[in-house]
């Protein structure tokens, strides 16, 4: 099984083969919503070294509305987690890792993903 390692900014993953023949399945532009979501969100994986999990995300396709996916990935070691496979799945079971706390969480350091205005105004009335 060959590995690539991909890196999205500071962001480093292992893909496996299985990864990207899941990802043929799908159409280009899914694959490219997926992609830029992946560079987007954050991946919280669990401390657990080689142990798969699945982590949910949801895409705005203008073709097909919110389509919601799983990617199964694994930890190697502390600093490495390898994306193993991914499918599309059902809404339900996309809030079902959403009540896990499996799902792909903004970047902190994204301001289109932190508080919102009415959020920051209230926080500066506080002090």
């Amino acid at each position: 099984m060959g590995l690539e390692q991909r890196s999205t900014e500071d962001k480093y993953y292992e893909i496996s083969d299985e990864f990207l023949e899941s990802m043929d399945d799908f159409g280009v532009r899914t694959r490219i919503l997926i992609a830029k979501h992946i560079e987007e969100y954050t991946i919280v994986v669990p401390s657990e070294e080689l142990v798969s999990h699945h982590v949910g995300g949801v895409i705005d396709d203008p073709d097909h509305g919110a389509t919601p996916f799983a990617i199964e990935i694994m930890r190697i070691d502390k600093d490495l987690v390898m994306l193993t496979d991914i499918k599309l799945i059902s809404m339900d079971e996309y809030l079902d890792l959403i009540n896990l706390n499996l799902y792909f969480k903004p970047n902190q350091d994204d301001d289109k993903h932190t508080k919102s205005k009415a959020t920051k105004r209230h926080s500066q009335q506080d002090v």
